[in-house]
């Protein structure tokens, strides 16, 4: 069986990375791809330069569309896509020549829906960011339940991010990804991983992520990308609390939110340009998040009264703990 993998590339601004990009993917070792090229109405020659690549390639094939941001690029590319499997590669990131390759053997002999690639980070000249050794990434045949907790771990985003990825297309019926926020990765992750129910992970480094490139949106709109996260943490809880299984790493999240929540009130740069909205709405999503603990009642309402006294008090009781 040879499936038809569809590689879905947003574009926008990155006309000095984007060749690399392209080549990367048309140099597989997997020849059955289509590669969509999703210009997202980029101002600099972009457009052009996917357009030339149309024309020396039959696999790919461009959509250019008014600028709608990376979730609504990567929706554009799912609705236009034939393949049995989809595949995200960031449009100023590149890829082993083996990824697919890999990727594809590894969900045909272990009949799973999804795969997880291990990645190098690497600056912008090219050099490594992080060790390999630290990498969360191990080889292996996991659960949902399994794989959801490493989430919140060190280097947790090595498993949210949707482009180390190989989905079957069927994990995408129903879910986009969320237009106009910025963690749109965090907001449908454990809805795709549940659905998957079981995930290979690939420990070879196949994915090569350019660690925030100035400029990039990892790097700007600061107190958008907390706000965002607070509402995809939120989200995820409401998720998780219908899942009986789920039940322990309900609690993670809801322990997660509150440790955030307090970074949007106590955080300098978060708390000086927050909005009254912006922390009001961040409050009322914890206050509805139910199954507190009594210790987490009492946090809170310390939290209520004020940030910073909550903050305090719980750093004098570690200090006292030792």
């Amino acid at each position: 069986m040879n499936p038809l993998i569809s590689v879905i590339v947003p574009v926008f601004k990155v006309e000095e990375f984007l060749s690399r990009c392209i080549d990367s993917i048309r140099n597989q070792t997997y020849q059955n791809i289509e590669i969509i090229l999703v210009d997202d109405g980029s101002p600099d020659q972009c457009p052009a330069i996917c357009d030339m690549y149309a024309q020396m390639d039959s696999r790919i094939q461009v959509i250019h569309k008014r600028n709608g941001g990376l979730s609504d690029a990567r929706n554009a590319g799912i609705e236009k896509a034939k393949g049995d499997y989809l595949c995200f590669v960031d449009s100023d990131d590149y890829i082993q020549s083996t990824m697919i390759e890999h990727m594809v053997s590894e969900a045909q002999k272990n009949n799973v829906k999804m795969v997880i690639a291990n990645l190098k980070t690497v600056d912008e000249k090219g050099y490594r960011v992080f060790e390999s050794e630290n990498s969360p990434i191990h080889k292996g045949l996991f659960t949902a339940e399994e794989l959801l907790p490493k989430l919140y771990q060190k280097l947790g985003w090595y498993y949210i991010v949707a482009w180390n990825k190989l989905y079957h297309r069927s994990l995408f019926n129903k879910i986009r990804f969320p237009i106009g926020k910025i963690h749109e990765d965090e907001y449908i992750v454990v809805q795709i991983m549940w659905k998957a129910r079981e995930i290979v992970c690939i420990d070879s480094e196949e994915y090569i992520y350019v660690y925030q490139r100035k400029g990039s949106i990892m790097n700007s709109r600061q107190v958008q990308s907390q706000c965002d996260w607070l509402e995809a943490i939120y989200q995820r809880f409401e998720f998780c609390k219908r899942e009986v299984s789920l039940s322990t790493f309900t609690a993670e999240t809801r322990a997660v939110y509150f440790r955030e929540l307090k970074n949007l009130f106590l955080k300098p740069g978060l708390s000086g340009k927050s909005t009254a909205e912006q922390r009001k709405k961040a409050k009322k999503q914890y206050a509805f998040m139910d199954g507190k603990t009594k210790t987490e009642w009492v946090n809170w309402l310390l939290f209520l009264i004020s940030p910073k006294l909550e903050n305090q008090i719980v750093q004098n009781i570690r200090k006292m703990r030792g």
